[in-house]
């Protein structure tokens, strides 16, 4: 079982996986690509024959939180790390290679695509990842907000939304003792 399935490309990615009684937060599977509008053959890494596979990330990036396409590469969010993967369409199938050690995604569904960049909410921050490298988008002081009054017990509720008609972004937080968002952060990409 995993916690978070997504789709880039031809394939599904499963993320934060679970095999029989074993927890495995910071391993992935991908399936065989499958054929538009029909589901994989076969998510069997054994086969030779299949392209699909399973990884582990590794280090101290902590569990997988989500991932998203981002133009050509698949971003893997963890806790505290943003892992890519190209696809190399050869015996390894994909190439990761690592983006931080030390900014991760805040949430699931916290990441929102604006013309071929990420932005995401982090842990205190938000910020904006164009595939090469990241960058923070919120000013000091709503930084410190951000940080002061969001519910730490209940941050995992917290997500954003994308809003074309403003050409806004919405990061949807609980507050103090709020169990769901009270408050959004807006950023207008335009």
């Amino acid at each position: 079982s995993f916690k978070i399935m997504r789709s880039h490309r031809n394939f599904l990615f499963a993320l934060n996986l679970q095999e029989g009684i074993n927890e495995e937060p910071d391993s992935f599977r991908w399936s065989h690509p499958a054929d538009e509008g029909y589901i994989p053959v076969t998510w069997d890494e054994a086969d030779p024959a299949y392209l699909a596979g399973k990884a582990r990330l590794g280090g101290d990036g902590g569990q997988i939180i989500d991932g998203r396409s981002l133009r050509d590469g698949f971003c893997i969010y963890s806790e505290n790390a943003i892992d890519i993967l190209d696809y190399t369409n050869d015996e390894f199938v994909w190439r990761r290679r690592e983006l931080s050690s030390t900014v991760g995604l805040l949430a699931s569904n916290c990441i929102v695509e604006i013309k071929g960049k990420h932005f995401f909410l982090s842990d205190g921050d938000i910020v904006m990842n164009d595939g090469t490298s990241i960058q923070s988008v919120a000013h000091n002081r709503i930084r410190r907000q951000l940080n002061a009054r969001i519910n730490v017990d209940a941050f995992q509720n917290s997500y954003a939304v994308r809003n074309d008609s403003l050409k806004e972004v919405w990061f949807c937080v609980p507050e103090e003792d709020s169990e769901f968002p009270t408050v959004g952060y807006v950023y207008n990409w335009r």
